[in-house]
């Protein structure tokens, strides 16, 4: 059962990007209720560090219950 203020941050693999996490996306948010947001990277031009760094500023970024 979804909460208000429930986020599932979806992340991509390697060689996909965000367009590959639409359907699933739109599943989590039409049909369960869930704020589903999509964390799209670059996956072979940078390194892990700058990865993880952008993702950190992203889930810091999201108002939702912690």
């Amino acid at each position: 059962m979804t909460r208000p203020g429930d986020v599932v941050v979806l992340l991509h693999g390697l060689w996909l990007g965000q367009f590959e996490q639409s359907v699933l996306r739109y599943r989590l948010e039409h049909k369960h209720g869930f704020d589903a947001r999509v964390f799209s990277y670059r996956s072979v031009s940078e390194g892990v560090e700058a990865y993880v760094s952008a993702l950190n500023d992203f889930l810091r970024s999201i108002d939702a219950d912690k």
